[in-house]
């Protein structure tokens, strides 16, 4: 009898020092990740130029008579908005009658964080301004109806950044996740944070 109680006692024992040990290890994990603090990954406005810049000249035909072209986007910060802007030299040109115009495209755009492949990309595409001076008022509709599918076809899901496995890597247990972006003046700030990997 004195076997059996001995025997409970020390399978009491043993299971509350795992989970006793269990428990300490989450809190080291966790003290872990509040004493290491968060990374950040700075973009600058010229790195995001040449990326974006990397998606032009664009030429396409639409309504079949419409040739389209876009090229030498130039960016700037909104940092009141947390979004880029973007502005385009875009050529319009009538197929069947040969005539073209030229004017400018703007668009604006925030970023996000795609998991899946651990990259920052476009999101909440707008067209901001489409000023194409000299165009007859049919035309001017025409390319008032392409400015939409033209904007998603140029920069929708767009990726800007992609991040590389060691800049997600901590200390034995933990990972840093992407927890805010932030458009600034000179560029995009990335605020990564770190976390217990469960």
């Amino acid at each position: 009898m004195q076997d059996s109680t001995d025997q409970g006692r020390r399978a009491w024992m043993t299971r509350t020092a795992l989970a006793l040990a269990g428990g300490t290890a989450g809190a080291l994990l966790g003290g872990c990740a509040g004493m290491i603090g968060p990374r950040t990954v700075s973009l600058s406005s010229e790195e995001l130029a040449r990326v974006i810049g990397s998606r032009f000249p664009y030429r396409n035909r639409y309504l079949q008579t419409i040739e389209v072209a876009v090229s030498a986007p130039r960016l700037r910060m909104l940092p009141q908005s947390n979004r880029i802007g973007t502005e385009l030299q875009l050529t319009a040109s009538e197929l069947l009658l040969n005539r073209g115009w030229r004017g400018t495209f703007g668009l604006s755009h925030g970023l996000r964080f795609e998991r899946s492949d651990a990259s920052v990309r476009v999101t909440e595409l707008r067209v901001d301004r489409l000023d194409v001076s000299g165009v007859p008022s049919a035309m001017e509709s025409q390319l008032g109806r392409i400015a939409v599918p033209l904007a998603e076809q140029l920069l929708h899901d767009f990726p800007v950044y992609r991040f590389r496995p060691e800049q997600l890597r901590g200390l034995q247990g933990l990972r840093f996740v992407p927890a805010g972006i932030a458009v600034t003046h000179s560029g995009v700030s990335i605020t990564l944070e770190p976390q217990p990997v469960l």
